[in-house]
């Protein structure tokens, strides 16, 4: 299923790994930021990228480099290409170790106490932890105009200073013991494709169900929100033979209970833009890459207008405690929380 461009060099553990297609915007943030929690390898399988990015990750040192003949929508077995991708990686590079996969918008954020990635894989394996779910936090700049600003930043600094807000509320959490996801609210995509009245694309079900369903919804006056966007993922496991991912957001075991890390998701930024031409022209995302669809229309209502991002739940970053009041991170897990953590959480009690 791959081809090796540049083998891995060393079997640390715990491995990044990233499946990616023209993302030079991002890669000297994201390498900055993983080298700076202490990761000492990555795996990329880069799909055919043309604008860069795989130059630039074959003259990384830290950096194993992998193609495949598939491309990331081909189907295999009825499922695209980068659903056997997302196993195979870990499969390949990470058995019997930990694997953190990542997109290359995404920067995982460590609990209090926690600076480097070593001691917290080791602190989780000393509780005999195999997996940590993670919610994705969108972050976005103030105005659209900043969209335009194509310049590649080259730390997590430089991408905050430039979207440095996100929507500070309940997104909901992984139920403990269960591989179920219970979201509240849905973050700044939800709002915006809400208060600007974005269509929703996507196939239309032959079944009749989910209309009578909504018949019956609307006859005894209840709102159901459709969805936009999945914000979670499980993107740190300890593999073995018996894990899989069984799609971009979900495995086939649930994370362990009491852990919950921010992802942070730089969604809007003018990467963004390249990457909607690219996925409506190819349809490689799900229901023909209808959530694209729906970003190339709220691009074009928001810019045209030069409209705000902000909301009274907009808040400026200004570090990990932020993300304890609402629980998008939690680190319940027991007497052994570092002093440091253990104070942390006091404060925001």
């Amino acid at each position: 299923m791959f081809r090796e461009l540049k083998s891995a060099r060393c079997t640390p553990s715990v491995t990044v790994l990233c499946i990616l297609k023209n993302e030079i915007f991002f890669l000297p943030a994201f390498l900055d930021h993983y080298r700076k929690l202490g990761v000492e390898q990555f795996v990329f399988l880069d799909d055919r990228s043309d604008d860069g990015t795989r130059e630039f990750l074959i003259a990384q040192p830290d950096c194993a480099v992998v193609g495949s003949d598939l491309t990331f929508a081909e189907l295999v077995d009825g499922k695209k290409a980068h659903y056997w991708w997302r196993t195979a990686l870990p499969q390949t590079y990470c058995n019997g170790r930990w694997s953190l996969l990542v997109d290359a918008d995404e920067l995982l954020e460590l609990p209090p106490g926690f600076e480097d990635i070593n001691p917290f894989v080791d602190y989780l394996d000393s509780r005999g932890r195999t997996a940590v779910g993670a919610v994705m936090v969108d972050f976005y700049p103030e105005k659209a105009r900043e969209l335009r600003n194509h310049s590649a930043p080259r730390s997590k600094e430089e991408l905050l200073a430039r979207y440095p807000y996100f929507d500070d509320c309940d997104y909901g959490g992984w139920v403990d013991g269960q591989n179920e996801f219970r979201g509240r609210q849905n973050g700044v995509r939800q709002r915006l494709v809400r208060e600007h009245q974005i269509p929703l694309y996507g196939r239309r079900r032959s079944s009749p169900l989910p209309r009578m369903k909504a018949a019956l919804r609307g006859l005894f006056g209840i709102q159901k929100t459709k969805p936009f966007c999945a914000l979670s993922k499980v993107p740190l496991i300890r593999w073995d033979d018996g894990w899989r991912y069984e799609g971009p957001h979900k495995a086939n075991r649930p994370p362990d209970p009491g852990i919950q890390l921010p992802l942070l998701h730089f969604k809007f930024t003018s990467s963004l833009l390249q990457k909607v031409d690219f996925a409506i022209a190819s349809e490689a995302y799900d229901q023909q890459s209808s959530e694209y669809r729906s970003y190339r229309d709220l691009l074009d209502v928001m810019i045209k207008s030069d409209a705000s991002f902000l909301c009274d739940l907009s808040h400026k970053y200004s570090g990990k405690q932020d993300f304890l009041p609402n629980r998008i991170l939690r680190f319940d897990v027991g007497d052994r929380v570092p002093a440091s953590a253990r104070d942390m959480a006091c404060h925001n009690q």
